[in-house]
């Protein structure tokens, strides 16, 4: 990073750290993974990059969240949502939103969850972004299942099912895991335990 200093760089710097971050993440190393997030939020404090400041803003809030601490993530991510919505960069945006509803969900606030979803579907539905619109989607008929209309849940699923957006093994599995619950909260243990089985083999590969 002294290179890029040295070179006048400075607008680089919080982007290759956040980079960096990213790559620790991925081999199992939180604590070393938030210290180059939070060097790089330090970074862009002085570059005043909001753009990357959201992106940053997010991958932190997740960190967060990955790691079991949940309140602790929801500031970062409703704030990665606000600067991404002030600075017209809706992708980033959608993103977070969907990452609040998540969040939200597993806090219990349900209704709050519902809206960040309902508004991160109508925002990828506009940008035409088909993993947005199915993980917003997903997250819709989890809430309405949790909140006991598992017959509407139900055919939310169908509806993502039949539609043309086609799904990773990894988002497979994740289908399969909620329309196993809810097969399961119906009563169709026998349906459940094959789309629970599917689920396991997909994130098993």
């Amino acid at each position: 990073m002294h290179h890029y200093r040295q070179l006048g760089q400075n607008n680089l710097i919080p982007i290759l750290e956040t980079e960096l971050g990213v790559v620790y993440r991925r081999l199992g190393e939180p604590q070393i993974t938030a210290q180059y997030y939070a060097s790089a939020l330090q970074s862009l404090e002085q570059s005043g990059n909001t753009g990357w400041k959201a992106r940053l803003l997010n991958n932190m809030g997740m960190l967060k969240y990955m790691t079991g601490q949940l309140e602790e993530a929801y500031p970062l991510l409703d704030e990665a949502a606000r600067v991404a919505g002030q600075c017209g960069y809706v992708r980033i945006q959608t993103n977070a939103l969907i990452s609040l509803g998540d969040l939200l969900t597993d806090l219990n606030d349900l209704d709050s969850a519902f809206a960040c979803y309902d508004q991160a579907l109508t925002q990828a539905s506009h940008l035409g972004h088909s993993l947005y619109i199915f993980y917003a989607s997903l997250g819709e008929a989890r809430l309405k299942r949790l909140g006991g209309d598992i017959r509407q849940a139900m055919e939310d699923l169908r509806q993502v099912e039949v539609s043309q957006i086609r799904l990773g093994s990894f988002e497979r599995a994740f289908f399969n895991l909620e329309l196993g619950h809810c097969l399961m909260e119906d009563g169709r243990l026998e349906e459940a335990a094959r789309y629970f089985t599917e689920a396991a083999n997909l994130f098993g590969d």
